[in-house]
């Protein structure tokens, strides 16, 4: 726990506190739904707009990680391609099209609000599944069964309990239908993080597997996109917030990637500073110690020697 407070504390000089990170991470996240759900007001379907997003990403990531692993070529085997499909189908595709909908159906607050669930779903699906242990003799099961409960409530009360009218709000059924979508969303997004073991159990290259992941969610998104609207007008960009909204998710889905790296590098980076105390506090304290214990045997030597100067030299010396 002392080492990871002695983490904490150097990365927050570093970067600054992790409550702003996270409070700014929530910010640009509601950004992305609120830029997002007023691209859907102006017509745009949202089938369209997630393979814009995901085709502007894969433009984006694909040239990084093929530059940064040109020297280091990894073999993507059938299972992988598998794997990395169904988790890019799930966690991407599927996800984001119910997400958008459910966004335009019901509203960005919904959306923000429901994506809450997510870690109640992965919670029981865990539990299902065999991934999480839970006994309920101690407080921590406790605890993940009280908050699981309280995060279901929530989520049931905002979808049933409605205050008055506002600007712009969707009607009765939209507004169920929506939640729905969102609901179904958070499910997805708790088991693309479940699906994620296997997947990065068999392809432990992260940069690659997320160009990889965003490269068959275009083509994905793009199927589902071609088989929802026929129209060619739906294809259409006809104003720049429609474009700046896909710019604007992209870009902050990138900035939330790079944000994890630099996190991973700067926690790798002072845990090799505490290693680094760590071993040499112990050499010297070794050090220190030999010392002592070289200084005893020598003293205990020498005492034992006068003192059993007429025994038997055969006998091992003991040292108590």
């Amino acid at each position: 726990m002392d080492e990871l407070c002695c983490v904490g504390s150097k990365a927050s000089k570093v970067w600054g506190h992790p409550m702003d990170i996270d409070e700014g991470k929530v910010l640009t996240y509601a950004g992305v739904a609120l830029s997002t759900r007023a691209a859907l007001l102006q017509g745009m379907r949202p089938s369209v707009f997630v393979f814009y997003r995901q085709g502007i990403a894969t433009l984006v990531i694909a040239p990084i990680a093929y530059f940064a692993r040109r020297s280091e070529r990894s073999c993507l085997g059938l299972r992988s391609f598998c794997l990395i499909f169904l988790a890019s189908l799930v966690g991407v595709a599927i996800n984001q099209n119910i997400y958008f909908e459910g966004i335009y159906l019901a509203s960005s607050s919904m959306g923000s609000a429901l994506f809450n669930l997510v870690p109640a779903i992965t919670f029981v699906a865990a539990f299902v599944i065999g991934l999480e242990k839970v006994d309920i003799r101690t407080l921590r099961s406790i605890a993940k069964i009280i908050g699981t409960v309280l995060c279901v409530g929530g989520a049931v009360s905002m979808v049933l309990l409605r205050g008055p009218k506002l600007l712009n709000s969707s009607g009765g059924e939209n507004w169920l239908v929506g939640s729905f979508f969102l609901f179904g969303s958070s499910c997805c997004w708790s088991f693309w993080i479940i699906f994620q073991v296997p997947v990065s159990a068999r392809y432990p290259d992260h940069l690659s597997l997320s160009a990889w992941m965003c490269f068959m969610a275009t083509l994905q998104s793009g199927t589902i996109a071609l088989f929802l609207e026929r129209n060619p007008e739906a294809w259409i960009l006809h104003s720049y917030l429609e474009l700046a909204s896909s710019l604007y998710a992209v870009c902050i889905c990138l900035i939330g990637a790079v944000g994890v790296i630099v996190g991973l590098y700067v926690v790798l980076w002072g845990k090799a500073q505490d290693h680094e105390e760590l071993k040499t506090d112990t050499v010297s304290i070794s050090n220190d110690d030999q010392s002592t214990i070289a200084e005893i045997l020598v003293d205990g030597s020498f005492k034992n020697m006068t003192c059993t100067s007429t025994t038997d030299l055969e006998k091992p010396f003991l040292f108590v």
